[in-house]
């Protein structure tokens, strides 16, 4: 048999009857998931305003960025490579260039140079449509035949004196007589010897003298002896040639090299002549040309300038002064002597 059933207790309603069942489960917002959402969202907002309050007011200051330390290394190249040591690494590298320091070079002035250019002329064209060309025409200027230099004239005049001054075909007492000038007669002159003892007639002179010129006058003779240093120094063809002959009775030697030491190749007599083409720096030896009509065998052999003069003035009785004349050679190296 089954248990009796208890009877079911009588519950009292309250008043005004039963409570819904919303009203029971009815919670607060801030306990539900989108209400925690919506603090923490809030919460952030107001900590981020904050921070940005204070960086503003300057009482949060950023950490200063470490700046990157450059260390130089010197090697034997003025090349620096900078070592880079920073906590922080830089976006980019910066490598230094040296400056190059331009050094002026002086630059000479240019020496004008005269030469025979053509002469430029114009033509003028006038086109189909009305304009006008011009067009350059060179003309080829005629090549001028080369002349003597005639040196630059200077007027001197006789000294008193009882008799005439003597005018000489030559620079000697052993040339022709071509005229006499009288005491206190003046006439231009243009050259002199290199020992100022005879001066030339210039080639422009004033009647009566015309026919003198050309001739040579004894400097002494002259009334202004110092000014005749005006004058250019004469220059024969056969000292520009290097024309220069024997004056010795004795005759001189021809050596192999320039010194007493060298070998003898020949011996040339007094009136013997030969074309030379160089000198030591002292002038005091003398080299022959090649090319001897007379003596092949002597090219590039060496005399001794003391027995040497200009072939015009061979035969003189007052040998002049040679130095100058020996100076228009040109300075060679000689050929090593026997001694080194």
């Amino acid at each position: 048999m089954g248990s009796p059933e208890e009877p079911t207790p009588h519950v009292k309603k309250p008043p005004g009857g039963e409570k819904p069942p919303e009203a029971e489960s009815k919670k607060s917002f801030w306990t539900t998931l989108p209400g925690i959402l919506t603090a923490i969202t809030s919460l952030v907002v107001a900590i981020a305003g904050l921070i940005a309050a204070l960086n503003n007011t300057g009482w949060i200051r950023p950490r200063p960025t470490p700046n990157p330390t450059f260390t130089s290394t010197s090697t034997a190249t003025p090349t620096y490579t900078p070592t880079l040591t920073p906590t922080v690494t830089p976006t980019s590298t910066v490598t230094p260039t040296p400056t190059q320091t331009l050094i002026p070079t002086p630059t000479g002035t240019p020496t004008p140079i005269e030469k025979n250019l053509p002469t430029p002329s114009e033509t003028f064209t006038l086109t189909p449509d009305g304009r006008l060309t011009v067009t350059p025409t060179l003309t080829p200027t005629e090549t001028p035949t080369p002349t003597l230099v005639i040196a630059a004239k200077l007027e001197l005049c006789m000294r008193k004196m009882n008799d005439s001054a003597v005018v000489r075909q030559g620079p000697d007492i052993t040339n022709p007589v071509l005229g006499n000038v009288p005491s206190e007669a003046c006439l231009n002159f243009d050259v002199r010897l290199p020992d100022d003892s005879w001066v030339r007639i210039a080639e422009v002179q004033r009647d009566p003298y015309q026919g003198l010129a050309g001739g040579w006058v004894k400097a002494e003779n002259l009334n202004e002896l110092r000014d005749i240093d005006h004058l250019d120094i004469y220059k024969p063809r056969d000292a520009l040639d290097g024309l220069y002959c024997v004056n010795s009775f004795t005759g001189i030697n021809v050596r192999d090299c320039a010194d007493k030491a060298c070998a003898v190749i020949t011996s040339l007599r007094r009136g013997d002549c030969l074309i030379f083409n160089g000198r030591l720096e002292d002038n005091t030896w003398l080299r022959v040309a090649s090319g001897q009509a007379d003596y092949p065998e002597l090219a590039e052999k060496w005399a001794a300038a003391v027995n040497l003069i200009v072939k015009e003035f061979l035969g003189f009785l007052d040998p002049h002064e040679m130095l100058p004349y020996f100076r228009l050679l040109p300075v060679v190296t000689p050929p090593p002597t026997p001694e080194g």
